[in-house]
């Protein structure tokens, strides 16, 4: 099977003469060439080659970001620097880069061949350790964007809580908010946040950005969240533009332990980019039919671009309901995605208070923070130490430490009916308990029901009083709105303006002895004509 092959020159000579070279190879075939760093990423992703040529001068900016960026997420990827003969430069920017080679032109078959091969073991190699060590999107800062079917469905509230969620829960962690919902975003609606710059202030310089221009334009919560906002002025928004977004999550991504991007949604260029430069896209669905229409318009609108396919798109529904029309099973059939496990509860109003206040923590229900704590954990946001990733591997795949065998599992007679005397014993200890709780409860059945009773009684011979009716006739109005196993432990009194029903109940276990259950009626004198 050949090895694929991924190019990254503007150059159309190098293009030329390269490509000519690697044809004349057996094992080895081109499967894309870039001519922007723009283009390589998604590229490097759609394609996921065995080795990348890059040229050094390959525009529009330095080719160090790009390198850094897909050294964090294809660590294993082999870079081979392609330039002209005599750049003396080469082999400290091939150094500074990462890459495992230079090829100059002009270019030699053996040595085109010679430097491909090594590249390529050096590649395999590397899957291999990585595969028994830590993914590779687990080691550094990722990059995870939310992105809702359709407005409305609870996107921001749901990103900005889990970033917040983040900043408190891991301190030892820098988290960083972007609100990249360009014409409607208001994160600050949110969290009490002043600010006076923005992401518009980044895109401007995005070809110059530094650490020190971002941290001078992220707005810094008293949580300790970072936060950069979106355009004050909607105008602002066109000055963002996809490779502006590019630039700026890379950058971020190096800076940051976690990024956390509301994408909006809005399939547009900025958006577009954000869904191709992250490491895990949420998509965020509620249980109707427009909004998992939209999701699915949205996701092939994705796939149609190239910069997502299904396979690494997840779906997180929001606000679900038990008694909802749409369900697990027809939420899986209409998405593209895979939906999350996790199901994000239907809270009413149970938010209102934490953002009326913009205080995510005011009053906030636990299961909004379970369920926010269990996105988290199941789409690996933020993974664990690869000391303690290494030991759950070592007890879980390996099963026992090197020189000692497990001890052999008892039989399963041996462990009946050592259990046997044991579950005896719980039994004996835990009948008491659950009689005196049943009688308990048959007893309180019966206070309520001779309270019920006496009501339906005692209004039945109120209203039979208020027409003038004998004594007589209001005790057996009495007797009537209640069932005949009553009657005997019923006394009736009529005197005046008052009709009292007393129901006499025998508590378990006291013998001849009673407790009564009066309850007492006015009579209103019907006028008559």
């Amino acid at each position: 099977m050949k090895k694929r092959l991924v190019l990254g020159i503007a150059d159309q000579t190098l293009t030329t003469d390269l490509l000519t070279r690697i044809e004349a190879l057996e094992d080895f075939e081109v499967v894309h060439v870039s001519e922007s760093t723009q283009e390589l990423l998604p590229a490097v992703l759609n394609h996921d080659p065995d080795v990348l040529v890059l040229d050094r001068h390959l525009p529009p900016g330095p080719i160090s970001r790009v390198t850094h960026d897909l050294s964090v997420r294809r660590p294993a990827l082999p870079m081979l620097l392609a330039t002209r003969a005599g750049d003396e430069d080469a082999l400290s920017l091939a150094l500074e880069v990462g890459a495992r080679g230079v090829l100059a032109y002009p270019f030699v078959l053996a040595e085109v061949n010679d430097a491909l091969t090594r590249a390529t073991e050096w590649g395999e190699r590397m899957r291999e350790v990585l595969t028994g060590g830590v993914h590779h999107a687990n080691v550094q800062g990722g990059v995870v964007t939310f992105a809702g079917s359709k407005g409305g469905v609870g996107t921001t509230i749901l990103t900005v809580h889990t970033a917040w969620r983040l900043a408190q829960q891991h301190q030892d962690k820098q988290v960083c908010l972007v609100d990249l919902d360009l014409e409607k975003g208001d994160v600050p609606s949110y969290v009490d946040l002043s600010y006076r710059v923005s992401i518009v202030d980044l895109a401007k310089i995005a070809d110059d950005m530094t650490d020190r221009v971002v941290r001078d334009t992220v707005a810094v919560h008293e949580s300790g969240l970072h936060i950069l906002p979106a355009p004050i002025d909607v105008r602002d928004a066109d000055v963002v533009s996809a490779s502006a977004i590019r630039s700026i999550l890379s950058q971020l991504r190096q800076m940051y332990d976690v990024v956390l991007v509301d994408a909006g949604s809005n399939v547009t260029p900025a958006q577009a980019a954000a869904v191709e430069m992250s490491d895990h896209v949420i998509q965020v669905v509620t249980t109707d039919v427009p909004s998992l229409r939209a999701a699915r318009r949205q996701s092939q609108s994705w796939i149609d671009l190239g910069v997502r396919g299904t396979g690494d798109l997840a779906v997180l529904v929001n606000r679900y309901s038990r008694d909802s029309e749409i369900q697990q099973s027809t939420i899986d059939r209409l998405v593209l995605g895979s939906r999350l496990e996790v199901l994000v509860p239907e809270l009413g109003r149970g938010l209102e208070a934490a953002v009326n206040t913009r205080t995510p923590s005011h009053n906030a229900p636990k299961s909004w923070w379970k369920a926010l704590d269990a996105v988290v954990a199941e789409t690996a946001v933020v993974p664990a130490p690869p000391a303690e990733a290494a030991a759950s591997r070592r007890l879980g795949v390996l099963g026992r430490r090197p020189g000692k065998e497990p001890p052999a599992p008892a039989p399963a007679t041996a462990r009946a009916a050592a259990e046997s005397g044991q579950v005896s014993l719980e039994t004996v200890g835990v009948l008491p308990v659950t009689v005196a709780i049943m009688v308990l409860l048959w007893q309180l059945v019966g206070m309520g029901l001779s309270f019920v009773w006496a009501g339906h009684a005692a209004n039945a011979a109120a209203r039979e009083a208020s027409l003038g009716s004998s004594s007589s006739q209001v005790v057996q109005a009495a007797r009537e709105a209640v069932p005949a196993g009553v009657h005997g432990n019923m006394q009736v009194d009529h005197a005046g303006d008052q009709v009292q029903v007393r129901i006499k109940v025998a508590p378990v276990g006291s013998g001849s002895s009673t407790v009564p259950v009066d309850v007492s009626r006015g009579v209103t004198t019907e006028p008559r004509g």
